[in-house]
């Protein structure tokens, strides 16, 4: 038998017990980084709490002799420089002999001192210090000085001791991020979970011209394999109705941040993006729920999404002043930026953004419970950011017109409604008393809730009732309502001249393609108002109230038909101007009726349709929605008024 023949079973049992030893062996951990970002602004309004908290930004170190001795530092910068983060502080020195109540030989001098300094982390107590390596004077002009004698005795004695022992404490913000991120994973991954923070340790510090940033380290041995898929399989019932209870609570946190934010004075681009990632994450949470694609780790792919793009916004504008919540808000910072590192990894990592998690980010950025609050009122500074004046222009009231009959009101195309449980023998005379709502959001979105007109102004709603017998009376009241309203708009607006005679189209064929000119219906005999087939969306120009939640009163969308023109008209013009005539290098412009067709496929499906919907244009695969409103403007256009009666009468 061949030599290598007869080794071939030694070789075999070999690596046969490498295999064995190999899996005996622990799992080596995998050590992942979490940024610690700490911008120049945050570390100056930090150092300031600590260190500068006397008027003005100051701090007397010496005061002795009613002044004949006074050392005092104030109005502390922070900055890069040539690898060494540069601290200048204000001086003020006086230095004489105190004699009784006088003061022989005083000498004074004002100026600036500046420390090349670089920062120095404690691991075990994540104390955050600083060590100087050089140091200048500068006179008050801010040109270099020597100082000798009793004043430079007096700063050296003093100043430096008292700025080298300046220390900023992140202890807070990494507990935070502990109890932050225990509740993110799934509860049989406790022991090791716990494990991964107990290993928290700090990184070395590194400066960049924007922050200084320093990594936590965190061992993680293993991760978390999802059974059945279960992380990215679609909800349904109970499941479902706990993740859109918390996107709600998240939607709140975003707005809150956003709105925040809106109060400073924002860049074009700043402005921008925060009004794209609003509307793009209310707009897909929308599309999820109603195609039913909504998945557990929904809410924490649309945080890590949000915050990548809004985090150095929110960095430089809230962090920027020096507000008691300000090392709140660094914990918050650090939190997210965890998360989204996490998330980086991969869904089986097993993280899950819950309500919990959420009250604790919540409970970093201030007490007030409203923080989380899907409230439907509105908030002065979203009107900001969308520069929407807290009272749209609305056009003047037309000549009153005679109310319709209370006779039959038509309920073609109305939203699908539960069915009854039971069939009543005889049809009951309409009611105006308010029934029973969902207690479920969620039942609220995929079954229409009925609202009564109840203690209403019922006149000034019924003359904006279809009758079955005054239809072209009706419509020709509708149209001049949205005619007169897209010129007050486009006045106000200041739409280009060039495109305010197809705006003046393209809104009644919107109002059209939207609601068939209803602001109100008769459903289960009661009137109400107009509600979408997703119960999101309402009146004349189905104005989205999840969208625009925070930006316009959403019970005056539902009953003021006047309010609702006007508020679907400045959305449109928001789409008009802020995107589709938007400015982009390399782009031509398009023609006026393909921006109309852009601007309504926004209006229905966020910005995100901006490019969607002219890839389907130059595709050909258009949807049918952009088909029947391309229909819509063409009646418009021609002003064949006549064919409403396929949706209002069903002709």
């Amino acid at each position: 038998m061949p030599r290598h023949t007869r080794n071939l079973p030694v070789v075999l049992l070999f690596a046969l017990l490498l295999i064995l030893f190999a899996g005996n062996r622990p799992v080596a951990a995998e050590i992942v980084r979490l940024p610690v970002t700490i911008d120049y602004p945050l570390l100056q309004n930090l150092m300031i709490s600590k260190a500068f908290r006397g008027r003005d930004e100051s701090v007397v170190l010496v005061n002795e002799g009613s002044g004949c001795l006074y050392l005092a530092l104030s109005h502390p910068r922070i900055m890069e420089e040539k690898g060494f983060v540069r601290l200048e502080i204000g001086i003020t020195a006086h230095a004489g002999t105190p004699l009784g109540s006088e003061c022989l030989m005083p000498l004074a001098w004002r100026g600036f001192l500046v420390l090349y300094q670089q920062p120095v982390i404690n691991s075990q107590t994540w104390q955050l210090s600083f060590r100087t390596s050089r140091s200048r004077l500068f006179d008050a002009g801010h040109q270099p000085v020597n100082l000798n004698g009793i004043l430079w005795q007096l700063i050296e004695s003093r100043v430096f001791e008292y700025l080298n022992s300046i220390t900023i404490d992140l202890a807070p913000p990494v507990n935070n991020l502990k109890e932050f991120l225990f509740p993110m994973f799934p509860q049989h991954m406790q022991q090791q979970t716990q494990a991964m923070l107990d290993s928290l340790r700090a990184g070395e510090p590194l400066i960049t011209p924007e922050a200084i940033k320093l990594d936590i380290l965190a061992d993680v041995k293993e991760t978390y394999k999802p059974e059945d898929a279960r992380i990215t399989e679609p909800l349904s019932g109970k499941e479902l109705e706990e993740v859109v209870a918390v996107w709600e609570n998240w939607d709140a946190l975003l707005s809150f941040m956003v709105a925040t934010t809106a109060k400073d004075v924002l860049s074009p681009e700043e402005r921008q993006t925060l009004m794209d990632v609003l509307l793009e994450t209310r707009y897909t949470f929308l599309d999820s729920l109603g195609n039913q694609s909504m998945t557990h780790d929904f809410v924490r792919v649309q945080f890590a999404n949000s915050w990548k793009q809004l985090a150095p916004i929110f960095r430089n504008h809230i962090t920027a002043d020096a507000s008691p919540q300000k090392i709140g808000y660094f914990s918050f910072f650090t939190a997210a930026d965890a998360l989204t590192v996490l998330d980086g990894l991969g869904p089986t990592f097993g993280i899950e953004v819950s309500r919990n998690g959420l009250i604790r980010l919540a409970r970093m950025l201030g007490s007030d419970p409203a923080i989380l609050h899907y409230g439907s009122g509105v908030n002065p500074n979203l009107q900001r950011l969308f520069e929407i004046a807290p009272e749209p222009v609305q056009a003047p009231a037309a000549p009153e017109e005679e109310p319709p009959p209370e006779g039959e009101i038509l309920e073609q195309d109305l939203p699908p409604s539960p069915p009854p449980e039971s069939t009543p023998e005889s049809t009951p005379a309409p009611t105006l008393e308010p029934t029973s709502e969902p207690t479920s959001r969620l039942l609220d979105f995929l079954c229409a809730p009925l609202h009564a007109a109840d203690g209403r102004n019922l006149e000034e709603i019924r003359k904006w009732m279809v009758a079955g017998d005054n239809v072209d009376s009706y419509v020709r009241k509708v149209v001049n309502l949205l005619k007169a309203q897209a010129q007050t708009t486009a006045r106000e607006k200041n739409i280009p001249p060039a495109f305010r005679s197809t705006y003046r189209l393209m809104v009644p064929a919107m109002a059209w393609q939207e609601s068939c000119f209803r602001q109100f219906v008769m459903r289960n005999n009661q009137l109400t108002y107009l509600l979408s087939y997703n119960n999101s969306s309402v009146g004349l120009m189905q104005v989205n109230t999840r969208v625009w939640r925070g930006v316009y009163d959403l019970e005056r969308l539902r009953w003021d038909i006047r309010y609702n023109a006007a508020a679907g008209c400045e959305i449109a013009t928001l789409y008009l101007k802020d995107y589709a005539l938007r400015d982009r290098k390399g782009q031509k412009k398009p023609d006026n009726e393909t921006i109309a067709r852009l601007v309504y496929a926004m209006y229905n499906g966020g910005p995100g349709q901006y490019r969607k919907y002219l890839e389907r244009e130059r595709s050909g695969k258009l949807y049918k929605s952009d088909r029947l409103f391309q229909e819509k403007f063409e009646w418009v256009t021609t002003a064949d008024w006549g064919k409403i009666s396929r949706c209002l009468v069903g002709g």
